[in-house]
């Protein structure tokens, strides 16, 4: 087995660490705000109240508007994820190898990422909608929505619904979300299975890292201002070789964060998650 790393097998698998991360690794990032190429380990959210605006006389002065500004900080943390591999030659030689390890680092950090944006979602001021004795129903979306309409959050198509597997299958139950003569075949999930979908200018879509236990789960639906996701370096990867054990050392790391820039941006619905289905 070589000790010897080509310089142009390091490049390679450090840039397609890098794309499947972004193109893969995350199912949320790019529902919620984001920074890049942060410096240090603490960044801040700029944030502005509502501002209203007045009429003035003729020869008057222009009303002068002062919104409330602050900034919400947003700390990063470093996670990593390594692993040996006994065949590297095998990796160096196979485009096909080296992608299903590339995406599986990708796919676990991409885990800790949607992990920390949904515990930030969850951190909502709102109170929550539901009791837990019921399932995912028509009625607690529209309680949800409600919600998120008085706080005057902005229906802009800027807004995300993150449910579990088994909500999800509950919605497919309300004729308004999976019915064509309700949303049109393009928007279908029974035609598309579980990929997003956009319903009531909201994108929805279903996720394992919401918070569950026997009987009860909690689901989400925020909007894209409401929580910010700091990076300071994407995702990376090198390579050691480990004497004592003769085989190759993959490191990989990434430092991030998220924060919960606007409590009244995110609304919790707690479900009753034992609810038959059909």
């Amino acid at each position: 087995m070589s000790e010897n790393i080509p310089a142009w097998f390091d490049q390679e698998f450090q840039s397609d660490v890098h794309l499947a991360y972004q193109r893969e690794g995350s199912k949320l990032r790019n529902t919620v705000r984001t920074k890049t190429d942060v410096k240090g380990e603490r960044t801040h959210f700029n944030t502005a109240g509502k501002v209203t605006t007045g009429t003035k006389a003729r020869g008057a002065d222009v009303p002068v508007i002062t919104s409330s500004r602050g900034r919400v900080p947003c700390d990063l943390i470093s996670s990593y994820g390594g692993d040996y591999v006994g065949d590297l030659d095998e990796l160096i030689s196979s485009a096909d190898e080296k992608m299903v390890i590339a995406k599986n680092f990708a796919h676990a950090h991409g885990r800790d990422t949607d992990d920390l944006i949904l515990s930030r979602a969850l951190d909502s001021a709102i109170y929550p909608v539901g009791d837990f004795t019921v399932g995912l129903t028509k009625g607690l979306i529209q309680r949800a929505v409600e919600a998120l309409n008085a706080a005057d959050v902005p229906d802009d198509g800027k807004r995300t619904a993150v449910v579990t597997p088994h909500a999800w299958e509950e919605l497919l139950n309300i004729p308004e979300f999976a019915d064509k003569d309700y949303i049109g075949e393009t928007e279908a999930p029974w035609l598309q299975g579980s990929e997003a979908k956009k319903w009531r200018n909201i994108l929805w879509m279903q996720h394992t890292a919401l918070p569950s236990t026997t009987g009860q789960a909690t689901c989400v639906i925020y909007h894209q201002s409401a929580i910010g996701h700091a990076i300071a370096t994407e995702l990376r990867s090198t390579w050691s070789w480990e004497n004592t054990k003769s085989e190759w050392f993959l490191n990989t790391r990434i430092l991030q964060g998220t924060c919960l820039i606007d409590p009244k941006g995110a609304v919790r619905i707690q479900v009753k998650h034992d609810t038959p289905l059909g």
